[in-house]
Order: structure tokens, then sequence, then C-alpha cells
């Protein structure tokens, strides 16, 4: 079965009109990575390390932490733990939130005796363990992907995603992880248990970024350009959920989040955060990964 290939000259007809969306924390310095917390707050990252604590209603934020480098993808490990990938600074560091004034320290600069070249966007399996994508150069087709353990031991998962991969994002059942590959330009999936890895998505042009899996089991990918979210069915259908020309809303859209009704999009080439509306709820990676244990916690006490 040839892999499917999605066009992008389609005629563009959004699900989502622009009118509809929102644009939230103006003023920010070209956020690449937008987060939601636990306790339902909004996190983005600055382009000259600034760690931004954004009201998801209001818009208002404040910078929290500098990292003096230059913060890409953004993961909640815990509660108050932020993990922060950091492209400036060639390291992944871990913020404690808990503390009165948000602590840094230095999470991994190294893996297997290698030196990190573009960590990108970290993600928590359902088991606790940080997965990265390190997206090496641009067009250098030597990117990888990273995992380390509850020990804090990182290995080297896989080379074959090697073409700038970028965004991550489980399967709902944490089976697979979806890896968005810039440069292919596609999208390509490891299953945990087995290790097998498999081209999925293979699109005929454009730059795809950031990826969040709905709680139907849609992948939703952002285009860096053109500036477009794409929903993507598990039997690789697609259709365009937004799309903006002229770049005024989207510009360069990057991550993505999932909260309530709403999907959250940092803009790398603008100065603020994009929320589009959904019309079915959704629920965030962490809240379906608690809840998913607390479930398993209440059956066990029966």
């Amino acid at each position: 079965m040839p892999l499917p290939s999605i066009p992008l000259d389609l005629p563009v007809q959004p699900e989502i009109p622009l009118a509809a969306c929102r644009v939230l924390a103006a003023g920010l310095n070209h956020p690449e990575a937008v987060v939601v917390a636990p306790d339902g707050w909004l996190y983005a990252g600055g382009e000259a390390g600034e760690i931004y604590r954004v009201h998801a209603r209001s818009g208002q934020f404040r910078t929290i932490a500098r990292t003096g480098g230059f913060c890409l993808g953004l993961a909640f490990a815990g509660p108050r733990e932020l993990i922060i990938c950091d492209e400036g600074k060639h390291c992944i560091w871990r913020c404690d939130l808990a503390a009165k004034t948000p602590k840094l320290s230095r999470l991994a600069s190294q893996v297997a005796g290698q030196n990190l070249r573009t960590p990108n966007y970290p993600a928590l399996d359902p088991a606790g363990r940080l997965w990265v994508a390190d997206s090496g150069d641009w067009d250098g087709n030597n990117g990888c992907l990273l995992c380390w353990d509850h020990s804090g031991t990182g290995t080297i998962v896989s080379r074959e995603c090697a073409a700038f991969p970028n965004g991550l994002a489980f399967s709902l059942d944490g089976s697979w992880l979806y890896i968005v590959e810039s440069t292919r330009p596609g999208i390509s999936r490891l299953h945990l248990a087995s290790g097998f890895w498999e081209p999925w998505v293979q699109f005929a042009g454009g730059v795809p970024d950031g990826c969040a899996m709905r709680g139907n089991g849609d992948l939703l990918v952002s285009f860096y350009a053109p500036a477009l979210i794409l929903s993507i069915t598990p039997q690789r259908e697609m259709r365009v959920l937004a799309y903006d020309a002229r770049q005024s809303i989207l510009g360069g859209p990057t991550n993505l989040a999932l909260a309530g009704h709403s999907l959250y999009v940092a803009n790398l080439h603008l100065q603020h955060l994009t929320e589009i509306p959904l019309p079915a709820e959704e629920t965030a990676l962490w809240q379906r990964k608690w809840l998913a244990a607390a479930d398993d916690a209440s059956m066990h006490n029966r």
C-alpha cells in the first residue's frame, strides 16, 4: 500500500473560520512553545529564553524565568515541574514552579556521550518517561529521537526519524509516538513496545512543525509554512482546521496545546498566542493520563 500523500494545493476551506480565532497574550517575544499546565494556566517560551505564565482567559502574562537561550518545546512532568527544550543552550531544563521564585536546573546536555544539538520538543509517555526530538541541522538529515527513563538514564532510541524531527504526540492508548519530520516533510511513528518505526504520512510540500492528539484520535498538525492547522484521522484522511493566508492571526504556527474547547497555538512569526475554538471539549494530555491512572486505581480498589 503506497504511503498516503496529503497535497497542500487543494482549495482551502477551513473548518474554523479565522474570524472565530482569538489573539491571546499579545506582546510575547516570538513564542515557539505553548503548553497547558495542570492548574489551567498556559506557559509559553520566547526566543530570548523567556518562560511566560499566561492566563488562558484574559491573556495577561508575566515572565517567570529566563534560560538565556532560545526556548523551543515545553512539557509538564508533574503538577509543578516544567520541562524546557533550549536550542540556544543546547540543553534540556527542568523548572521547579513550586518554589517561590521558579528555579531552573539543567536536566541534560548530552545523551550516550553525544551532545544535544537542537533539542526541540519534549513529551512524557504514560509511564512517565521523557521523550525528546533532537532535530539536528536543517536539511542535515541528522536528527534523532531520545528517551530518559526514571533513573535519569538517556538513550538514543531512533535515528530513522532523521529529517528534522520536531513535534511529538502519543496515541490515545499510549502505544504509538507520532513524530513530525519538518524536512521530510511528513509524519512518522514509533511503536513503543516493539520499537517498530514507519513513515505514516507524506506531505506534498510545506513545513510541518507541531502536533497534538485530539480526544477522538485525530492528529492536529501545525504548518510553519503555509500558516495552517491540519486535522488527520487515524485513517489518514485530512481536513483543514484553520488557515491564515495573511499570517495576521496565525503566523509561523509551531507548537499546539489542547484544553477544554480550545486549541492554543504558538506563533513564531508573531508576538502572540492564538486560541482556536473547537466544537468538542478536549482533555489535555496530562488530564487523560492522570484520569486513566485514577480509574485504574479505583478498579484495583474495588
